[in-house]
This record gives structure tokens, C-alpha cells and sequence, in this order.
């Protein structure tokens, strides 16, 4: 066998290769107690599970000073139905998530429970929504 066709094939896999992967930068969601999306506004500071739909991803584009940090809106209605609750929560990378699809989330909320209250993302998976 000749290196030199080896070699170009190699190369040729290789440009092919887009670099975008949708793989997970979190964990699979912890074992933390389940917590309805609604009731994340009045829960004490904690870790949660939460199942929800992605309703919008807000990422900082890169070498750009942002205000707000990368975060996703977690909601409990798919788009385009508009929510009744909506939760933001802070994560790295979230263009990792789809928009309109169905996750359990671990999340952990901190602070004094209000009506804008925020998240951070601990872990994620899909997940499928049983009616």
C-alpha cells in the first residue's frame, strides 16, 4: 500500500469535518429533587431537577464583551406557543441546546425566591414529554 493515497484520504476526512459537534459540555442530570418549572420562583435556594423546553439561547458571539452572560430560557410550552413560565438559566455554551426541545435539567437556584429569579445550569439530557 502507498503512504501517499493513504495520506490524501486522511486528508480529505479530514476537511470534511465541519468542527461543529453537538456534544454535551454538562453532565447528565443529577439526583436532585424534581421541581415543577412554576414553582421555581418560590422554591428555597437549591438544587433541582426541572424538565422544559428551550424557548432561546442568548450566547455572546466570540471576543465580544457582553453584559449579559450566555444563557437559554427555560419554558413550559413549546415554541411557537407562547409560555406561561419562563426561567433563565445561566449556562456555558448553551447553542449546545436545540430551541423547541424537551430537556430535564439540573439546575441550581440561589438566592431569596422572586418573580425574576435565575438559574444555573448543572446538567442536562433530552427528554420526553409524557402527557
Amino acid at each position: 500500500m502507498r503512504p501517499v493515497p493513504l495520506f490524501a484520504l486522511l486528508l480529505l476526512l479530514t476537511a470534511c469535518d465541519t468542527g461543529e459537534t453537538n456534544e454535551s459540555t454538562y453532565p447528565p442530570p443529577g439526583n436532585y429533587p424534581a421541581l415543577p418549572l412554576a414553582e421555581a420562583f418560590s422554591a428555597e435556594a437549591g438544587q433541582y431537577n426541572i424538565e422544559a423546553y428551550v424557548g432561546s439561547i442568548q450566547e455572546c458571539p466570540e471576543n465580544t464583551e457582553c453584559l449579559v452572560p450566555d444563557h437559554f430560557t427555560a419554558v413550559d410550552a413549546a415554541p411557537p406557543t407562547p409560555p406561561t413560565f419562563s426561567l433563565t438559566v445561566f449556562a456555558e455554551e448553551p447553542s449546545q441546546l436545540d430551541i423547541g426541545q424537551y430537556y430535564l435539567f439540573s439546575i441550581e437556584l440561589t438566592g431569596p425566591p422572586s418573580s425574576n429569579r435565575t438559574a444555573t445550569l448543572l446538567g442536562y439530557a433530552e427528554a420526553e414529554r409524557l402527557e
